[in-house]
C-alpha cells in the first residue's frame, strides 16, 4: 500500500487505514497528536475532520450519521445517548435543553 503522506510503499500490516487513507507506521507516529478516537466506533480519526459533539467527544464520518443527531431545541450535534425524543411535539431534543424546559414546568 501507499502512505497517504510520504507516498512511499509500505506493507499493509505496518499502517494504518485512518479516514479511508492509509498512513505508514512512521507518518501515523509523526502525526500522532493530530488523532483522536472516535467516540462510537473507537477508531483513529484526524481531529481536524472529525465531528466534534457539543459535549466535547469526536465521531467519524460515518458514527456522525449513524448515530447523532441535531437538537431541535438549541441546534447541537449530539451523540443519541444525549437526544430525548418529545412525542407530543414530534421533535427531537438533547437532555440538556430538556432539563431547562423541566426547570421551566415546559415538560
Amino acid at each position: 500500500m501507499i502512505c497517504t503522506k510520504c507516498k512511499k510503499m509500505i506493507s499493509a500490516s505496518n499502517g494504518k487505514i485512518i479516514d479511508e487513507q492509509f498512513y505508514c507506521k512512521h507518518c501515523l507516529d509523526k502525526y500522532k497528536k493530530f488523532l483522536s478516537l472516535c467516540y462510537q466506533c473507537e477508531q483513529p480519526i484526524f481531529t481536524e475532520t472529525a465531528y466534534k459533539t457539543e459535549n466535547n467527544h469526536y465521531v467519524c464520518k460515518m458514527c456522525r450519521a449513524e448515530y447523532c443527531g441535531f437538537c431541535k431545541e438549541c441546534g447541537g450535534l449530539f451523540h443519541e445517548i444525549d437526544l430525548a425524543w418529545l412525542e407530543d411535539e414530534q421533535r427531537e431534543i438533547c437532555i440538556y435543553c430538556a432539563r431547562k424546559q423541566r426547570k421551566r414546568g415546559n415538560l
